[in-house]
C-alpha cells in the first residue's frame, strides 16, 4: 500500500513538474497576443488537469489529506482564469469546436468563482482528512468543470 501511494504522489509530482516545465516556456510577462493569451489558456488548463488526475490518484489512495495542495492551486488557477478569457480568439485555436466560444464577463466570472468555490471546499476537507467532505466537493469541481465546458467550450 505505501508503494502504491508514493508511486501515485510521485506520479503526480512529475506530471505537475512536467507541466511546470512545458508552462514555462510557453508562458510570458506579457500577454499583448492573441496566441499567448491562447497559449497561457491551454498551460492552464494543463496545469488544472493534472492537479485534478493527482487529486483523485490521491483520493483512491486514501491520501485524502495530500490533496489540499493541489486543490488550493486549482483554486488560485480559478480566480485568474477571467482575464484571460474576455475574447474568444477562436481563429488562434487549432481544431473544430475545442475552441473558447465566449461569454459574458460576468458569467464567466461567475463560474469560476462556483469552481474556486468548490476547490476551496476540496482543501477545507483536505485538511480536516475528512473523505466524505472531499468526495462531495470532487463531485462540485466536476461538476462546475463541466458546466463551464459545455456551455463556453464543449467537450473536455
Amino acid at each position: 500500500m505505501k508503494k502504491m501511494v508514493m508511486v501515485c504522489v510521485s506520479l503526480g509530482i512529475v506530471v505537475f513538474g512536467a507541466g511546470l516545465l512545458w508552462a514555462d516556456g510557453v508562458l510570458t510577462t506579457a500577454l499583448d497576443s492573441p496566441a499567448q493569451i491562447v497559449q497561457a489558456r491551454k498551460a492552464m488548463m494543463q496545469a488544472i488537469k493534472a492537479n485534478m488526475g493527482d487529486m483523485a490518484q490521491k483520493f483512491e489512495a486514501g491520501s485524502v489529506s495530500a490533496m489540499s495542495a493541489n486543490a488550493m492551486g486549482v483554486a488560485v488557477m480559478a480566480q485568474v482564469m477571467p482575464p484571460l478569457y474576455k475574447e474568444t480568439y477562436s481563429d488562434v485555436y487549432g481544431g473544430k469546436g475545442k475552441y473558447f466560444k465566449g461569454a459574458a464577463p460576468a458569467d464567466f466570472e461567475a463560474a469560476c468563482q462556483s469552481f474556486y468555490t468548490a476547490a476551496q471546499a476540496v482543501a477545507a476537507g483536505a485538511g480536516k482528512n475528512d473523505k466524505s467532505a472531499v468526495a462531495a466537493a470532487m463531485v462540485q469541481v466536476q461538476q462546475s468543470c463541466g458546466a463551464c465546458h459545455k456551455a463556453y467550450r464543449g467537450k473536455y
